[in-house]
């Protein structure tokens, strides 16, 4: 069961389906939400914790009633909760060995921002443990690595272009710095911009990822037709235009826009 805050709008209570994405029910609206899981009773045999994946984009974890963890400061627009999975442990002495345990999970959300709740997985340290740490390697770890390599791919190809002045790498180099943010988006808890800064910068460097990895394909295939670079150069400066209106008026069938074309 959930209670939905939307901003603006009455809140609703109803039962939802995980994973629930809040940006679907409430598109260019932020607000909070409370999440209601029954968990069972504790044999207290051995520690237990949750999993909590793909959760945010601030949260906050209480456990019968008690605090558990808090993740980031409910309305933080710095902080992104979703952009990682979290692994919490629960004292045994708050869970009740006869009865049900009530678990509710808060979170605040931003408009144009993914959120809601994801998949929570309950159960012995010794299993949530380790599946914890098999979804980090994919989800971060390997993101993490691709990142530093488009940003020394990026660096070397700035560098052979300060000394050849050969386009094509300069355009590979502005490809791969703008491919880099994009990467670094989905594993980074701390926002350097507040949002939606931080949305619309990203978004921007995605657009210019695509576009100039067409035209380093064009310019590496041989002399690119005219009217093809300023078709890509005219898309580009679409979807910068249709970026800055989606955010600034917190209008996401801009930003669908802007995707298509892409």
């Amino acid at each position: 069961m959930a209670t939905l805050m939307p901003d603006g709008l009455p809140p609703e209570r109803r039962g939802v389906a995980l994973r629930h994405r809040w940006e679907k029910d409430y598109p260019g609206r932020g607000g909070r939400a409370d999440y209601h899981i029954t968990l069972p009773p504790h044999p207290d045999i051995e520690r237990s914790a949750l999993l909590l994946e793909r959760t945010g984009n601030q949260l906050e974890i209480r456990v019968n009633g008690q605090v558990l963890q808090r993740i980031g400061r409910l309305g933080d627009p710095n902080f992104d909760a979703l952009k990682a999975d979290h692994l919490v442990e629960i004292p045994s002495q708050i869970l009740s060995k006869d009865t049900p345990n009530s678990l509710e999970i808060r979170i605040s959300t931003q408009a144009l921002r993914a959120a809601g709740l994801g998949r929570v997985s309950h159960g012995p340290l010794s299993v949530i443990g380790p599946l914890h740490e098999q979804r980090e390697f994919w989800l971060h770890d390997l993101p993490r690595v691709y990142a530093i390599s488009l940003l020394l791919m990026g660096a070397l190809s700035l560098t052979l272009w300060w000394r050849q002045r050969d386009a094509l790498y300069g355009y590979f180099s502005i490809a791969a710095f703008g491919g880099s943010v994009r990467v670094f988006d989905q594993i980074a808890v701390h926002a350097p911009l507040g949002w939606p800064l931080w949305g619309m910068f990203v978004s921007a460097c995605y657009a210019i990822h695509l576009c100039f990895v067409a035209h380093f394909i064009l310019l590496a295939l041989g002399s690119p037709p005219k009217h093809l670079t300023i078709a890509i150069n005219a898309s580009l400066a679409l979807v910068l235009g249709l970026v800055a209106a989606s955010f600034s008026m917190q209008a996401p069938f801009l930003w669908t826009g802007a995707s298509q074309s892409c």
